[in-house]
């Protein structure tokens, strides 16, 4: 018998609500049961007592209020919540207008008030159902003072009134302590809940403080590393341009009538020395970028600098018949000389890797919102899906050395420069059919002004 109490009770209640809504759905689930019952118990008395009218009304009121767990049922709460309020309160009003001041309604009318209180939070909503309640009752009260008379004059049985009385009392009663219980298991949960907070907030608290100083190491480690990278780069250049040096030095030197591999292999060594210098010079850039964060941001025109950009590659757009297309670009605060790093290396790629009859490069902006978007399209060979975010690592290479030369390091830079100007780097491509680049800049680096400040406290 318990677990069916349990199931009728939980009608409706699901994990997903909160603790509170749940315990407010049980409640009213109790309070349905324990009402629908007692008036069904009603309704078997009138029946053994042969009174037809008191069996109907008493069979009627139980179905309708009844009708309470199927809205629960259907998750329809704040219905179920106004359905059986409304209904409890019409039937109560009603139960006087037919029998008279003396059959006791006020006792229902006042439980009714009692489950106002616990089912609604809203101020709103209460003073609707009280004032429904009270213009009611006050309308039934003018009808008996001005004479009207009961509609089902002596058609009660002798206990109803007796029965009315004991059955309203008893429902305040195990309203009032329903109330008061759920209270106090809320309050109980709800310091539990805080302990478990205040708990979980001095973990939280642990967990930043480990990770402050773990981010703190993190990156002193990172600026060694590009310190290291850079010292590195910068020693090794000397070497090996003294080896290119000395080779060239010897290709020179040979007599006229060397076996012809000799020069061969001199030029051999003289273009891996090369290659070699070209890749520690791109790593010298990518560890200059970001170094320590001592940059410089300032308010800078693309428009003009993409034109010092196509200057210094004149002579590789000449030599390939490039056509250049530039619409006009908005001014921006970035660094100005990783700009212009920036756009080489995705203007050269574009030139690089094209094998049009007419290689054609267009440079394009667009504003949205704070942030301007500049694309950079080439008609190359364009890039296969699979290879999008492979491009953008360091040393990472889809064609040999013989294909394409290169370090691999390119678009790591562009990317790196990007993310230091506070912005996003993507691209677009199909295989023969070119590539566009996608740059997202903030036109108001909040790098920028964080360096305004730390340079601000410093002075």
């Amino acid at each position: 018998m318990i677990p069916l109490l349990e199931k009728i009770t939980s009608i409706g209640s699901h994990d997903q609500l909160s603790y509170s809504e749940r315990k407010r759905i049980q409640l009213l689930n109790q309070v349905a049961l324990m009402t629908v019952g007692g008036i069904f118990l009603k309704f078997i008395n009138e029946v053994f007592l042969s009174d037809f009218i008191g069996s109907s009304i008493a069979l009627s009121t139980s179905c309708l209020l009844g009708m309470t767990f199927f809205f629960q049922y259907l998750r329809k709460y704040e219905l179920a919540r106004w359905y059986f309020t409304l209904q409890g309160l019409a039937i109560s009003l009603l139960l006087v207008l037919l029998f008279g001041r003396n059959f006791g309604g006020e006792f229902i009318l006042f439980a009714f008030f009692l489950m106002i209180n616990i089912f609604f939070e809203k101020t709103i909503e209460k003073v609707i159902i009280l004032s429904i309640a009270i213009v009611g009752y006050t309308l039934i009260q003018f009808y008996f003072v001005f004479g009207g008379e009961v509609l089902l004059k002596n058609n009660l049985s002798e206990s109803t009134y007796y029965y009315i009385f004991i059955f309203s009392a008893i429902a305040i009663l195990i309203m009032s302590v329903m109330f008061i219980k759920e209270n106090q298991a809320i309050k109980e949960d709800s310091m539990k809940l805080l302990e478990s907070l205040k708990e979980k907030h001095e973990e939280l608290r642990r967990n930043q403080v480990e990770m402050s100083v773990q981010n703190n190491k993190l990156e002193t480690a990172n600026i060694e590393l590009e310190k290291f990278a850079y010292v590195a780069s910068h020693d090794l250049k000397t070497p090996l341009r003294n080896v290119n040096s000395f080779l060239n030095l010897l290709d020179r030197r040979l007599p006229k009538d060397a076996k012809p591999e000799l020069r061969e292999y001199i030029e051999i060594a003289s273009s891996n020395a090369q290659h070699m210098y070209n890749l520690i010079q791109d790593i010298l850039e990518y560890s200059r970028i970001n170094n320590g964060g001592r940059v410089e941001f300032k308010e800078t025109n693309l428009y003009d600098l993409m034109k010092r950009v196509i200057f210094n590659l004149q002579d590789t757009i000449n030599s390939k018949g490039v056509k250049i297309h530039i619409q006009k670009l908005p001014s921006i605060v970035c660094n100005e000389s990783q700009m212009i790093l920036l756009f080489q290396n995705l203007i050269s790629n574009g030139i690089k890797y094209n094998e049009s009859v007419e290689p054609t490069i267009k440079i394009s902006s667009e504003i949205k919102g704070d942030d301007v978007i500049i694309r950079v399209s080439d008609n190359g060979i364009g890039i296969d899906q699979q290879y999008f975010e492979k491009v953008f690592e360091m040393f990472s290479r889809l064609h040999t050395q013989g294909e394409y030369s290169g370090s691999g390091i390119g678009l790591a830079i562009c990317k790196k420069i990007v993310v230091h100007n506070g912005g996003e780097l993507s691209l677009k491509s199909q295989e023969n059919k070119g590539t566009t680049f996608v740059i997202r800049l903030p036109k108001e680096n909040p790098l920028a002004m964080e360096t305004d400040t730390l340079q601000n406290k410093v002075a």
